[in-house]
């Protein structure tokens, strides 16, 4: 009889640990719902996060379409000012060499002081002023084409450095552009 008490003492035990406990069971039940509740809050909130990092990508990659075409339009730019580089260089030379023709002459008027010699072989009170008046368009034209080609190599610098900023600015652009759209990737 002890065995059999002891039998079905055993059996009466697990039988209990079979049988569910409603009350632990409830709580389990609100448990899952509240953690589901909670999961469906995280993902409406990773797809608005998804979405919002989409439509950043699609703003980036449309910004960087636009410095593309910016860059395209500049490396035309840099075509038409490479065309006024190489004009400006040949108005350069053109200046140079006819500078060198009038500083030659003038060497060869200041050896035998033709100026002087000019200006002062004139027989009449006119024809002196007229000679003074011709001295002085030669100077006024050394002057001038001295100015013209110190602004021509001026110009030309500045074109170089306009071209260079500019390509130097749209490159950096479309590397920040770059940059976002990674970073939304990795998001």
């Amino acid at each position: 009889m002890r065995k059999k008490t002891v039998t079905i003492l055993l059996l009466f035990l697990i039988g209990f640990s079979f049988i569910p406990n409603v009350q632990a069971e409830e709580e389990t039940l609100g448990d899952l719902r509240r953690n589901y509740e909670k999961l469906l809050q995280q993902k409406q909130n990773n797809d608005n996060k998804t979405e919002a990092a989409k439509k950043e990508i699609a703003a980036k990659q449309k910004a960087i379409a636009t410095a593309e075409e910016n860059l395209s339009a500049a490396r035309k730019d840099e075509a038409d000012t490479q065309a006024k580089i190489d004009e400006s260089n040949e108005k350069i030379t053109e200046l140079t060499k006819e500078a060198e023709k009038v500083l030659i002459y003038l060497q060869q008027m200041q050896g035998q002081n033709a100026y002087v010699e000019y200006v002062t072989g004139a027989s009449s009170m006119t024809e002196l002023i007229t000679r003074l008046a011709a001295v002085e368009q030669v100077s006024n034209h050394i002057q001038e084409t001295m100015k013209n080609l110190e602004a021509e190599i001026k110009r030309n610098e500045e074109l170089k450095i306009e071209l260079q900023q500019k390509q130097a600015a749209l490159e950096k652009e479309i590397t920040r552009y770059q940059a976002v759209i990674q970073q939304q990737y990795a998001n």
